[in-house]
């Protein structure tokens, strides 16, 4: 009798510990949406996205996180229909720019050849705009499509 208390305890301790233990930084977070959006599976990494950049952390904020998630938003605006997605990516863009220009420029400088148009329509986007971040709300879908394809075909 007193040996099965002993496991139940153990049982329960050892549950409330990993429950614990199961906090992942926001950086793990944008790791896991970027897999899922290697792996084609688009849903999940639009929702890990979108949670990570409606988060209250002071982590989500850090201007390395932002550069990640701005690319990752231009990349998931490619795959899912979600409105949003790009005036998203610029808005995180910008809070990167904002936070450290010199390490932001840096990461796009050194983003993967495929990557770099993002950084360029990002950049234009954030240019014409004059962005205020706290609502940015991309409605002329024409020009963006028409600045897009631009910056597909090498044109500035």
């Amino acid at each position: 009798m007193k040996y099965s208390g002993f496991i139940i305890f153990i049982t329960v301790t050892f549950a409330m510990l990993f429950a614990g233990c199961n906090t992942e930084t926001q950086g793990e977070k944008i790791d896991a949406a970027e897999v899922a959006f290697q792996s084609e599976d688009y849903e999940t990494a639009q929702e890990i996205a979108s949670k990570v950049v409606s988060s209250d952390s002071p982590e989500s904020q850090n201007w390395k996180n932002l550069c990640r998630l701005s690319i990752l938003f231009m990349q998931l605006s490619e795959h899912q229909l979600v409105e949003d997605n790009v005036a998203t990516a610029v808005t995180c863009y910008h809070q990167a720019m904002d936070a450290e220009p010199d390490s932001a420029t840096e990461f796009f400088n050194n983003l993967p050849l495929e990557d770099g148009r993002y950084t360029s329509m990002l950049s234009e986007l954030n240019k014409y705009y004059g962005i205020s971040t706290d609502s940015i709300c991309i409605e002329d879908t024409d020009a963006v499509d028409s600045l897009y394809n631009s910056l597909e075909n090498g044109q500035e």
